[in-house]
């Protein structure tokens, strides 16, 4: 089975502070790097307030059991109160060329 991306699009609620958002997000960070199968993982935010969190994994049993274990801890559900509802999407992808590719 190949590794998976997890791709998580999201705005934070109006009115949140981005300092507190960032310390729940590094708990979570704290947390899933500890589960099985974790590779790596990278919080970013454009200017106009758009989140990317993007998370490898092993494969994707485990970044779905992942979830699954985050959305039930209090650190995980303590995160994504931050986040808009209406502005998230997930995603599942398969990478498919890995590298920097041809440089000339």
């Amino acid at each position: 089975m190949s590794s998976v991306v997890e791709i998580v699009l999201f705005r934070l609620k109006a009115g949140s502070d981005t300092t507190e958002f960032l310390q729940a997000a590094q708990a979570t960070f704290d947390l899933i790097s500890s589960y099985e199968g974790y590779i790596n993982r990278e919080l970013s935010v454009s200017d106009d307030g758009q989140w990317i969190d993007v998370v490898h994994w092993a494969d994707m049993p485990t970044a779905l059991r992942a979830a699954d274990q985050l959305m039930s801890a209090a650190t995980g559900q303590a995160f994504v109160g931050f986040i808009d509802p209406d502005t998230m999407a997930m995603h599942h992808v398969q990478p498919q060329l890995i590298g920097s590719g041809v440089r000339t």
